[in-house]
Order: structure tokens, then C-alpha cells, then sequence
């Protein structure tokens, strides 16, 4: 072998060498960033919140999505005291929510995660987050967590008004959630075995009204329309503040097929929370109202505010099976509301 060919081996291995010691750095960085990292300072509330329920995945899969009380939480990314942050959203996943709401904004021509409790299209009350940390973090705990083969929905308002956003929301969705993302629509009828262990994207149409008229062009990579499965506000995912369903005509849960588990919901629906002069820090008693009187299955919570409507909600799923996704058939059934 003359030295030539040594040389070009000797650089060979060391090339090999160099990428395996990046490789293995990266990793070890990558870990002490998302398990060994600092706690927070919170406060005694705070601590003892971090004791997890035991969510299990959902063991009844032959439904269709309507006929689910999902565990939904509201702003899922914001702490009790007004800042989002990565480590609030990991307490939601852990304690088996699984429909995500959060508010995006564009900010320095990158999306991000923040809060407002008020009206205005583009007003921050928190200093935010990067939508695509977010997206890293959900890609690596949700799937991991107790109840992990659950669908997971991700119900997204942008506040930020314009097009430029949405490209930039779609590249993320799409760099963390490839092989997960369920790219079908979602309707009240979608059988909860089909979107088993997939993410569903829902867009709010109420406060990101201008996704009806996006279209994908020039630069645009991805088409973000097409990573939507449904939209709340629409005829699909029928949409109303709280304060308002709550005051609507009554039309109550009724057991429809006690021995297939179906009830007599007609649609699928999800409350809102009030903004402005209509917001409220805490959860609202309506939970039980909301849910047998006018057949709402997606009612989010916001477990930041840690106050007794937040245990009371979190404890009609623990009753009913230890379960995100409770058939509203068993809980009319088995009498497990509660008050």
C-alpha cells in the first residue's frame, strides 16, 4: 500500500472518528437540555401540581370521535403566573391532556407561542416562545407519555394577521411531526382508531379567519392547508364561547345503544374562553352543565389557574377509567359525572 492510499484511510477514520464524537455530544446535549435542566422557582401550589395522574391510553377504539369527552386544555403552554413556557406544556402532556390549544404570533419573522387576554389581533401579555421549540418538545414527550397511543390535537389560533405566517407554522409541523401528522380530514363521524397515536391539527377559524383564502405560492415549500384536518368554528367542529353555550337552549345526553356505547349527540363541539372584558382567570363551574345538557365534548381547561374546578374536571377522567378520551356512553351509564 503506498502512502498515498494510507493517507486518504488515515483521514477516512479520522472523518469517521470526528462525526461519532458529534453524534454522541449532540445526544448527551440534547438530553441534559430536556431531562437534566434546572428546575423552575414556583411556588408550593406548583409543587405539589407535580405529582402526574396515571392516564391510560384509550382501551375503547371503535367510536366515532363525537362520542368522546376529550381531557382538552386551554393556553397549554402558560403558567400560573401569565409566562409560557416549555415546562408548563410538559406538565400538561404528563398529566394525560390531549388536545393542546395555544395562541401563535409572528415575531421577528419566526412563530411564536404567547398569551393574551385580550381582544386585539397582535397583543402579547407574555414574552414568548418559539413555536418550533414547542414542536421539538411535544415531538418528544407526547408519544412518551403514560397514555401515549391516544390521537393528540393540537388546536392552534393565530393572533398574527397576514399570510406570511402560515408557511413558517407548516415547516414546523412538518420537521417534528412527519411520520405522525394525520393528514385526513377529521369529522364528528372519524372512528377513534383511525387517528390512534397521530396528531391532528385544528385550526381555530373564529380568530385565524384568513386561512380560508391561503394559498401555498412563490416560496411557500409547504401547504399548510393540507396539514389541517379540521377547523373549529365550522360546520364540522361547531365552536361558542362558554358564557354564551352555556345560556343556549338545552338539548340533553341522552343513552341512545347502551350495548354499542352510542349516545344521542348530533355534533361535534368545543367551548372557547372569553377575551376583553368576557375573560376570566379561573375555570368555570360549567363543566358537568356543558357536558350533559348540551353535549359539548371538547371543553378546555385551564390547568394553569390550579383552583377547584381544575381537580374537579380532572377528576371525571380519573373516575371514568383513568382515561383521556372517556365514551360519554359510560359515563351516562355508569353514573361517574362529576358535580
Amino acid at each position: 500500500m503506498n502512502f498515498s492510499s494510507k493517507l486518504l484511510i488515515t483521514l477516512v477514520l479520522c472523518i469517521v472518528v470526528y462525526l461519532l464524537y458529534s453524534i454522541v455530544l449532540y445526544r448527551k446535549e440534547y438530553y441534559e437540555s430536556y431531562y437534566l435542566a434546572p428546575p423552575m422557582e414556583t411556588d408550593e401550589k406548583v409543587e405539589s401540581f407535580e405529582s402526574f395522574p396515571l392516564i391510560k391510553s384509550n382501551n375503547t377504539v371503535n367510536l366515532p370521535i363525537m362520542e368522546y369527552a376529550i381531557m382538552s386544555s386551554w393556553n397549554s403552554a402558560l403558567e400560573t403566573s401569565n409566562k409560557v413556557s416549555l415546562q408548563a406544556l410538559e406538565r400538561v402532556l404528563k398529566r394525560g391532556y390531549r388536545f393542546l390549544d395555544m395562541e401563535l404570533y409572528l415575531v421577528d419573522d419566526q412563530v411564536q407561542v404567547s398569551y393574551s387576554s385580550e381582544t386585539g389581533s397582535d397583543i402579547m401579555e407574555s414574552e414568548p416562545i418559539l413555536f418550533f421549540d414547542v414542536c421539538k418538545l411535544i415531538a418528544t414527550q407526547a408519544f412518551y407519555v403514560s397514555n401515549n397511543e391516544d390521537p393528540l390535537f393540537l388546536h392552534l389560533r393565530v393572533r398574527t394577521p397576514g399570510d406570511a405566517i402560515y408557511p413558517k407554522i407548516a415547516d414546523s409541523l412538518v420537521g417534528h411531526f412527519e411520520s405522525h401528522l394525520y393528514k385526513n380530514p377529521v369529522t364528528k363521524n372519524t372512528l377513534f382508531s383511525d387517528i390512534q397515536g397521530k396528531i391532528v391539527v385544528v385550526f381555530d377559524l373564529l380568530v385565524s379567519s384568513g386561512i380560508r383564502h391561503y394559498e401555498c405560492k412563490g416560496n411557500c415549500r409547504v401547504n399548510m392547508k393540507k396539514m389541517i384536518s379540521t377547523y373549529s368554528g365550522s360546520s364540522t367542529l361547531v365552536s361558542s364561547k362558554q358564557h354564551v353555550k352555556i345560556d343556549e337552549p338545552k338539548r340533553g345526553l341522552e343513552m341512545k345503544d347502551d350495548e354499542n356505547l352510542r349516545t344521542n349527540v348530533r355534533k361535534w363541539q368545543m367551548v372557547t374562553h372569553g377575551l376583553g372584558v368576557d375573560y376570566e382567570k379561573q375555570n368555570s363551574e360549567h363543566f358537568t352543565k356543558l357536558l350533559l345538557e348540551h353535549s359539548v365534548q371538547i371543553i378546555p381547561h385551564k390547568v394553569y389557574s390550579m383552583d377547584e374546578n381544575i381537580d374537579k374536571y380532572e377528576e371525571f377522567f380519573m373516575t371514568n377509567g383513568k382515561r383521556a378520551f372517556v365514551p360519554l356512553a359510560v359515563a351516562l351509564r355508569d353514573g361517574l359525572l362529576v358535580n
